[in-house]
């Protein structure tokens, strides 16, 4: 019965919810969504998110960037040319 149950927890959010619970502005959700960078269910006129789905859309999409290093400053001071 455990799928049952599992079925009374599905929400959907929609797109201040899941504004704030990603900790972005709603305008910010809407052009993820435009850009289709999360899923997203039309229900109507309405537009929903599962948050499972997007959680692991989200998670599929992370990169991670190496940092540069700064470059080496000279330890000394180069010849110029005549000397």
């Amino acid at each position: 019965m455990q799928n049952s149950e599992n079925q009374n927890d599905f929400k959907l959010l929609n797109t201040e919810q899941l504004a704030a619970r990603l900790g972005v502005s709603p305008k910010h959700v809407q052009r993820l969504r435009i850009r289709h960078q999360i899923p997203w269910i039309k229900l109507g006129r309405t537009v929903r998110f599962d948050p499972l789905t997007v959680e692991s859309a989200i998670r599929s999409n992370l990169t991670v960037r190496a940092v540069k290093k700064p470059a080496a400053k000279p330890t000394s001071r180069p010849k110029e040319v005549g000397d």
